[in-house]
């Protein structure tokens, strides 16, 4: 009975010690590119987690529908805009390139799901090879600030087939004074 005593004792001591006082923050998990975990409620900022599969990666889209992955205040103004990727030379299978564009204007923009890629066969610009049927929404949407940088983190090897090559990446922008009129910027790349 003695030794009872002398093992229950000092367990219930540690689980009392260990249970105290101490509670874990809510770290939301990345969920499948399958599914989407929405985090948050009506009184907070909503975030959306979505973890690709392929790429190991997790992205804290803005703007999910468009691959919007942040945006930035540019605390400078040139009224004129331009688009640009992250790396001039990417490596073949490459899954996913990140696209920034600048807008330095006054005018907050619109945009929609649209994309398209592009490959130089030594002649002209052609459409790259597709893995399968393409078909974007024509939507729009827009953040209403300017000027503005946008980050974007297209999954480009998950509806492309990217030999070695020279890429085009396009998308198009629209002025909110001008919802008529779109400007369709490039941004070119190689996959070595």
């Amino acid at each position: 009975m003695k030794y009872v005593i002398h093992l229950i004792l000092p367990l219930c001591f540690l689980l009392i010690i260990s249970c105290s006082n101490r509670q874990k923050k809510f770290l939301p998990e990345a969920t499948e590119s399958t599914s989407i975990a929405i985090i948050g409620g009506t009184d907070a900022k909503t975030e959306i987690v979505i973890s690709d599969e392929k790429s190991k990666d997790t992205v804290n889209y803005e703007l999910p529908e468009c691959y919007l992955w942040y945006t930035h205040e540019l605390p400078y103004k040139n009224n004129d805009f331009r688009m640009w990727t992250e790396q001039t030379t990417y490596r073949e299978n490459t899954q996913v390139i990140n696209i920034f564009v600048a807008n330095t204007t006054d005018d907050w923009w619109m945009f929609g799901r649209r994309w398209h890629l592009d490959v130089w066969n030594g002649k002209e610009w052609t459409p790259a090879k597709a893995k399968g049927d393409l078909s974007w929404f024509d939507d729009g949407f827009a953040i209403e600030k300017a000027p503005l940088l946008y980050c974007f983190h297209f999954p480009i090897g998950k509806y492309y087939q990217l030999p070695k090559g020279k890429y085009r990446f396009g998308k198009g922008f629209s002025m909110n004074n001008r919802k008529d009129k779109e400007t369709v910027l490039y941004a070119e790349f190689e996959i070595k």
